[in-house]
C-alpha cells in the first residue's frame, strides 16, 4: 500500500515551527521545503537525513549553495576481512542515491569526485547516454561491473554492435582482475 502525504497546511506548519527541531524534521516529507527554510536552520539540520529527503525540490543552485553541507555518501568498513582480503562495508548513500535529483551532465561532471559511484549509477535521476556512460565508466567501482552491464545494456545495444560491447566489458574485466590481484598482494 502506497502512503501519500500532503504538505502541511499553513496552520499545521505554523504549529510545528513553534517547537521546531531541525534535526528531527530533516526527513519530514510534509514540510513545504524552500531554500529560505534550509538557510535559516543550516547549522542545525541533520544533513545526512536532509540529503536523503526526496521531497526537497533539489536544483543545481541548491546543491551548489550547500555543497559542503550535503552528505554525498560513504562506505564504512566493518567486521573482519575475508580470506581473500576483502573488507565488508556498510553503504550510506546520501545525495548520491537521491532519486529526486535530476542529474544533468554538467552536474555530474561538477560533482564527480563527491559522488558515491557504486550507488550513483543506479539513480533514477540520470538519463544515461552512451557518451555519458563511456565518460564515467572509469569512475564506476569495478565490483559493480556486472550490474553496470545490466543497467546499461539498452544503451550499449542501441549504439554498439556485440563485438564492441564485448571489447569494452573485457577491458573492464581485465581492470577488475588487476585491481583484485593488487588488493591481494597489498594484503600479504
Amino acid at each position: 500500500m502506497q502512503i501519500i502525504s500532503e504538505v502541511y497546511s499553513r496552520d499545521e506548519f505554523s504549529k510545528i515551527l513553534m517547537n521546531f527541531n531541525p534535526v528531527k524534521e530533516s526527513m519530514n516529507i510534509r514540510i513545504p521545503w524552500t531554500t529560505e527554510l534550509i538557510e535559516y536552520y543550516k547549522e542545525e539540520w541533520d544533513w545526512k537525513e536532509l540529503s536523503e529527503n526526496k521531497s526537497i525540490p533539489f536544483t543545481e543552485e541548491l546543491i551548489d549553495r550547500y555543497v559542503n553541507y550535503w552528505f554525498w555518501g560513504a562506505e564504512i568498513p566493518y567486521g573482519e576481512k575475508d580470506e581473500d582480503g576483502f573488507q565488508p562495508v556498510s553503504i550510506e548513500c546520501g545525495l548520491s542515491d537521491n532519486s529526486a535529483i535530476h542529474w544533468t551532465p554538467v552536474m555530474i561532471d561538477k560533482y564527480k569526485e563527491k559522488l558515491l559511484w557504486r550507488y550513483f549509477i543506479y539513480s533514477e535521476g540520470i538519463e544515461w547516454t552512451i557518451d555519458l556512460l563511456m565518460k564515467y565508466l572509469p569512475l564506476i567501482h569495478l565490483d559493480c561491473l556486472h550490474e553496470v552491464s545490466k543497467l546499461c545494456s539498452d544503451i550499449l545495444f542501441a549504439h554498439l554492435d556485440e563485438k564492441a560491447i564485448s571489447e569494452i566489458l573485457e577491458n573492464r574485466n581485465d581492470e577488475l582482475v588487476r585491481y583484485r590481484t593488487n588488493q591481494l598482494h597489498s594484503n600479504i
